[in-house]
C-alpha cells in the first residue's frame, strides 16, 4: 500500500487510478528525477567531503600553530621567569652592599667630623699659642730695649 503522509515522495502517492502508460511514464520521470537528485546530493556530498577534508587540514595546521606558539611561550615565560629570579638576586645583594657602604659612609663621616673638630681645637690651640708667642715676643723686645736704654746697674762693694 502506497504510503500517505504528506512529506512523502510524490511517485507513490495514489492520483486516482493511474493507466499502465501513465504509471510507467511518472515512474520513469520519478526515477530520472530521483538519480538526478542523488547524483547532485552525492556530488554535493563529495564536495562536502572535500570542504570538511581542507577545514580539518587548516585546523589540523592550526592546532600545530597554535602548539608550536604555546610552546614558544611557555619557553619565553620559563626564561622570563629565570631572569627575574635571577634580578631579584641582584636586587637583594646590590640592596646589602647599599646597606653595607651607607654603614661605612657613616662612620666615614663620623671619622671626618671628630678630625674636624680636633683640627678645629688645633688651629684654636695654634692661634692661643700665636697670640702668647706675639706677647711674649713683645717682652722680650721690651726688655731688651730698657737693659740697652738704662745703665747697668752695678752693685756696690762695701758698705
Amino acid at each position: 500500500m502506497p504510503d500517505a503522509r504528506p512529506d512523502a515522495p510524490r511517485y507513490l502517492h495514489e492520483r486516482g487510478k493511474p493507466t499502465a502508460d501513465t504509471t510507467a511514464t511518472t515512474a520513469a520521470v520519478d526515477v530520472s528525477e530521483l538519480l538526478a537528485r542523488l547524483a547532485q546530493r552525492t556530488e554535493e556530498l563529495a564536495e562536502a567531503k572535500v570542504e570538511q577534508k581542507q577545514a580539518e587540514a587548516e585546523l589540523r595546521k592550526r592546532s600545530r600553530q597554535v602548539t608550536t606558539e604555546r610552546k614558544a611561550h611557555n619557553e619565553v615565560r620559563e626564561r622570563l621567569e629565570g631572569d627575574c629570579e635571577a634580578l631579584e638576586s641582584e636586587c637583594e645583594l646590590l640592596l646589602a652592599e647599599s646597606r653595607e657602604l651607607e654603614v661605612k659612609l657613616t662612620r666615614e663621616q663620623d671619622v671626618r667630623t671628630a678630625v674636624e673638630v680636633d683640627v678645629k681645637r688645633a688651629e684654636d690651640l695654634t692661634a692661643a699659642l700665636q697670640d702668647k708667642l706675639k706677647i711674649v715676643w713683645a717682652q722680650l723686645r721690651e726688655s731688651e730695649t730698657e737693659a740697652i736704654e738704662s745703665p747697668p746697674r752695678r752693685k756696690r762693694l762695701g758698705s
